[in-house]
């Protein structure tokens, strides 16, 4: 008997945890003269796989548990080899992610209307001869709207030094949003310089490409540009090299012929610069920086001190908003921990007279061990597969949802089978999240989901421990977020034991290898009698069925001791001290029953037909012992053809 017909039995009532199974495909039964007696001895070992319950678990959402900026120097992962958000082979692009500087709240104040805004559909570049197609010369575009109408602009480039006042703003930034007490920036080094008189309208012919920079100009005044009556304006500057940058050549290959700091935790020398700053009005000849608002400022470099020491955490751009909880999470400086599993439980068959399974999270590196009920939400969930028609191969499955359960905060449930489908198979869907986030509960503050039996709701889980995993290890610092590691992996299916972990006991299919067996049909009774099977995890035993080809099913009873002390062994997972039962196993069990006439055998219009024709010993849950349904899944331990059932019939 294949999986498919124990599925299929499945849907009558007949599903669950383990079986061993003597089967065959009875044949027509029509020339059987008379019932006498039949004798049937078989193997009890496993020619296929358990269905234990089973399952996965996943890692569905994460929290930011710690951030320490101390703990890197680039912290926020924000470094790269130029300015990465805007390098790209032959210019500098300062992207829409950098165009922040209306919102830079450090000293100096930025000022003027206050709209002054970059124009989102196009990027400020600052570029080499290989990009604008000239030689010996940089090019700086810009094209800005929401400016003054009428109103003279002047774009420079500043080497500033940092002074933090408090904690560094970029980091108050990223971790909450605001600033308490701005930084604030002042020119560092060189004589301020450049073209305050030049038109920046991109004219190859002016002297201001030819003539270059010094090398000691700072701020380096590019041009300056005059807005149209709508606000807007388009910055074009062209500035020669003066032999410190790079001219031509194909790409920005050396980072010291760059017109840009590195943003970087390095620190670099004019006329290498970290900011661009947009100013209200023109210089002079001899006063190059105009004395109108700071209008606009771009951090294109890294931040350093007044000692030219580039400063932890001070890289391109000056964040505007708090970081993402994911970027913060995956940056060196940050530590995250689960707020949300996914577990999908397989072959957890219906505990019935109002027993419940119950979702717990165990802290195992908590002294002593802790352990809380789960919130979670449920669904269960049918499994609908498509299968090719010739080879049976399946094409294709998709979910179909059953059953939906809102979040609770202690979650159980009866994790129903039944579905009236064929080729339908269902799984348990949880949904375990964090009830309180940074309250000291819920998945990132526990190391374990398990899984018990329970005959109501609990407070404590009782020792049925059924199915759990192990999703964190906190590296026996539970307080400390930076050690823990966290992953997603397979249910284990066994006894959880909750004040050592580590002793826990799992089963697989694996653990029956070992099991043999002798089974007897004379006329109603039988016998069947096992050697060597591993004790049943706590919570279940074993339990003996005959069942027939359409599907029925007659049940043997719980396992016994062989006769004549037939002892019941309903307690062999907790009560190792009941004949044949030891510390690692049961050595011999039988189950037996005499049934009433016709039961395996029964005539019907003049022919014979073979009622029940198979054996199984399953694994059963305590909980809602002697209910009307029973739970049988397909372990194949061992199979008989029915030919020999009715060979021994025609020949008593």
């Amino acid at each position: 008997m294949g999986a498919r017909t124990v599925r299929h039995l499945a849907r009558l009532g007949i599903a669950g945890a383990m079986v061993i199974v003597l089967t065959g495909c009875p044949e027509d039964a029509a020339d059987i003269v008379e019932y006498k007696a039949t004798i049937l001895n078989f193997d009890v070992a496993p020619t296929g796989d358990a269905l234990l319950v089973t399952g996965d678990v996943s890692i569905d959402g994460l929290v930011l548990a710690d951030f320490d900026p101390t703990r890197d120097p680039d912290a926020f992962a924000r470094a790269t080899s130029d300015l990465g958000f805007g390098h790209s082979g032959t210019r500098y692009l300062i992207d829409e992610a950098a165009r922040n500087s209306g919102q830079d709240s450090r000293l100096p104040s930025l000022g003027g209307l206050g709209t002054e805004a970059v124009n989102t559909a196009s990027a400020c570049r600052f570029g080499d001869g290989d990009f604008w197609g000239g030689s010996n010369g940089w090019d700086f575009y810009c094209f800005l709207q929401d400016l003054r109408a009428s109103q003279d602009y002047t774009v420079m480039l500043v080497r500033y030094a940092l002074t933090v006042n408090g904690d560094l703003d970029s980091e108050e930034m990223l971790l909450t949003g605001a600033i308490t007490n701005p930084d604030e920036l002042t020119v560092l080094g060189g004589t301020a310089g450049g073209y305050p008189t030049e038109l920046c309208d991109f004219d190859p012919a002016r002297p201001t490409y030819t003539i270059g920079v010094t090398g000691d100009q700072n701020p380096l005044v590019m041009g300056y540009v005059t807005s149209n009556a709508s606000g807007n304006a388009t910055f074009d500057c062209l500035i020669g090299t003066g032999g410190f940058w790079k001219a031509g050549g194909g790409g920005l290959v050396d980072p010291d012929s760059a017109p840009f700091a590195p943003n970087t935790i390095s620190s670099f020398d004019l006329p290498r610069y970290n900011y661009v700053v947009i100013v209200e009005g023109t210089g002079t000849a001899g006063a190059p920086v105009p004395t109108g608002d700071h209008v606009l400022r771009f951090q294109v470099g890294a931040d350093i001190d007044a000692s030219g020491n580039p400063i932890d955490n001070g890289l391109a751009p000056t964040p505007a908003a708090a970081a993402d909880t994911a970027d913060l999470i995956a940056a060196p400086g940050g530590a995250g921990r689960p707020d949300s599993l996914g577990v999908e439980i397989f072959n957890a068959e219906p505990l019935g007279g109002g027993n419940v399974w119950q979702a717990w999270l165990v802290n195992r590196d908590e002294s002593p061990i802790t352990v809380a009920p789960a919130t979670a939400a449920y669904q269960r969930v049918a499994i609908v597969r498509e299968r090719d028609p010739v080879t049976g191969e399946i094409i294709s499955e998709t979910d179909s949802i059953l059953e939906t359960v809102a979040a609770t905060t202690t979650f159980t449930g009866q994790f129903t089978d039944v579905v009236d489908a064929v080729e339908q198979e269902v799984k348990h869907r949880l949904v375990i999240t964090d009830a309180t986030v940074g309250g000291g509960s819920g998945p990132g503050f526990f190391t374990d989901v398990l899984l018990t039996q329970e005959s109501g709701t609990a407070t404590t889980p009782s020792s049925s421990t059924v199915v759990w995993f192990h999703y964190t290890d906190q590296n026996g610092t539970p307080t400390n977020f930076f050690d823990d590691s966290f992953a997603g992996g397979t249910l284990l299916f066994g006894h959880f034991v909750l004040d050592d972990p580590a002793s826990s006991e799992t089963f697989t299919a694996a653990d029956w290898l070992g099991s043999r067996g002798l089974g007897g049909v004379r006329e109603n009774e039988v016998t069947v009698e096992i050697t060597n099977l591993p004790l049943p995890p706590i919570g279940y035993y074993y339990e003996g069925w005959l069942v027939g080809p359409d599907g029925s099913a007659v049940s043997l009873g719980p396992i016994k001791g062989l006769a004549p002390d037939t002892v019941s062994l309903f307690d062999a997972d907790i009560d190792q001290d009941l004949p044949s039962v030891t510390a690692t196993g049961i050595r011999f069990a039988s189950v037996s029953a005499v049934l009433e006439g016709g039961a395996i055998v029964s005539e019907e219009g003049g022919e014979y037909v073979v009622n029940l024709s198979s054996f199984y010993l399953t694994l059963e849950p305590k909980l809602g012992f002697g209910g009307a349904v029973k739970n049988i899944a397909d372990l194949e331990v061992g199979s008989l053809p029915i030919e020999t059932i009715i060979d021994r019939m025609r020949n008593p």
